[in-house]
């Protein structure tokens, strides 16, 4: 097995632990046994841990990527599950987007900076811009992949509608 293909296989094994983790937590959170800021620390360390690290790993080995994204998960969670307590409910925390986009950036801007760590110094900002750039171009380019493969199973379970078959549509009805 080639280096290339070792990476893709390491990125759909990251992609896969990021599903299930998602799931274990979904399911832990419906049926109520952990206390509502537990839960919510842990799907915040869970989110942006599998977010920098799928993020991260494009420029970056796993294990640096996963280091990196460790400390950004961990502080991000510190800070987020500290804000938390300010309001009564760990729900009111976002809503308004405000401190969505505060989240949001807290989470992304030491991204490129880890990089930047990682290959050169951090005062290098033309690879601080690339880098910065790549992310953008490697979560965009996810996104719309993402996209285009549920508009094909979409188009798919519409075809098959014509014919009368809702094989596509009952595994979509399944709970996960």
């Amino acid at each position: 097995m080639n280096k290339l293909m070792q990476n893709r296989l390491m990125m759909a094994a990251l992609g896969g632990m990021a599903g299930f983790s998602l799931y274990l937590l979904t399911e832990l959170l419906q049926q109520n046994i952990l206390p509502e800021r537990v839960a919510f620390a842990l799907a915040i360390f869970a989110t942006v841990f599998f977010s920098a690290v799928l993020a991260l790993a494009g420029p970056l080995r796993v294990r640096q990527s996963a280091g990196g994204a460790l400390l950004v998960s961990a502080a991000v969670t510190l800070l987020l599950s500290w804000a938390a307590f300010r309001f009564d409910a760990v729900d009111d925390l976002f809503n308004g987007p405000m401190h969505f986009m505060a989240a949001f950036a807290l989470c992304t801007l030491p991204l490129p900076f880890i990089i930047a760590w990682h290959s050169t110094t951090l005062r290098d900002y033309p690879t601080l811009f690339t880098e910065a750039w790549g992310i953008i171009v490697r979560a965009g380019t996810a996104f719309v992949f993402t996209g285009l493969v549920w508009g094909v199973i979409a188009l798919s379970n519409l075809l098959l509608g014509i014919v009368g078959l809702t094989i596509i549509e009952d595994l979509l009805e399944l709970a996960p």
